[in-house]
């Protein structure tokens, strides 16, 4: 028996194992770093006018990352209405949809729906105030639901 291409095979395992073993761990964070309790997300819901809302007041130590936003407009009895969504942090638009629904006769365009969840997020400050409000809007009925997370400045 030759020992030979045992000692061959073994060496070259060890010399696998070597290698892999001197590779260090590698951990890496993907979006912003959240470490604000157990319960750092949010999600606010209302209706929407021309005047501006209040939706939230971001404390002094912290950010919030807005990730979802649904807005949602009934069906117009009367041809068509729609307009702009402004969401605003303090005097800085973060986000801007435009939404619009149509009936003529038996023929519509139904139900007006912005449904979107961001990858990076739209931000909203430490000690800004996040509102939203309509502009341009041609009939009622338009809701709205964001949610998100609070994440570190």
């Amino acid at each position: 028996m030759k020992i030979h291409p045992i000692i061959a095979i073994g060496t070259l395992l060890v010399g696998i194992a070597l290698c892999f073993q001197n590779f260090p761990d590698v951990q890496a964070e993907v979006g912003p770093t959240v470490s604000l309790g157990t319960h750092p997300y949010a999600s606010f819901t209302g209706d929407i006018t021309s005047s501006a809302i209040e939706i939230l007041s971001v404390p002094s130590d912290r950010s919030f990352l807005i990730t979802d936003i649904i807005i949602t407009q009934t069906e117009s009895t009367n041809g068509f209405c729609g307009g702009l969504i402004l969401f605003e942090a303090d005097t800085s638009v973060v986000g801007r949809f435009r939404i619009a629904t149509s009936v003529d006769g038996n023929e519509g365009w139904g139900q007006g729906l912005i449904a979107h969840s961001f990858q990076s997020g739209l931000p909203v400050e430490a000690g800004q105030s996040l509102t939203i409000r309509s502009q341009s809007f041609s009939c009622a009925n338009i809701s709205y639901t964001i949610s998100g997370r609070y994440i570190h400045p």
